[in-house]
């Protein structure tokens, strides 16, 4: 439920949309936008990894996890994909 009322808070914007305005220099949405994509970073991260820990977020998985989705934002070519999420 988080992950789809993070995607509201952006107006209908698609998160290619917000990558590419994060890419032309936008910090400030750069952070709000990796902050409200913990839930998809969490899931990703628990479906990738089969350790049961108790609390994911206090995991090396999850710290490899926000550094992945930060070097996915820096390295999206929209000209190369379409779709930020499926990058």
């Amino acid at each position: 439920m988080l992950f789809i009322l993070a995607i509201l808070d952006y107006s209908g914007e698609t998160a290619t949309r917000i990558v590419e305005k994060i890419k032309n220099g936008d910090k400030q949405l750069k952070d709000k936008f990796i902050r409200d994509y913990i839930p998809f970073i969490l899931k990703v991260v628990s479906n990738s990894f089969t350790s049961k820990k108790a609390d994911l977020k206090s995991s090396d998985e999850y710290s490899i996890g926000l550094m992945a989705f930060d070097e996915a934002i820096e390295k999206f070519d929209y000209s190369k994909s379409r779709s930020f999420l499926k990058f």
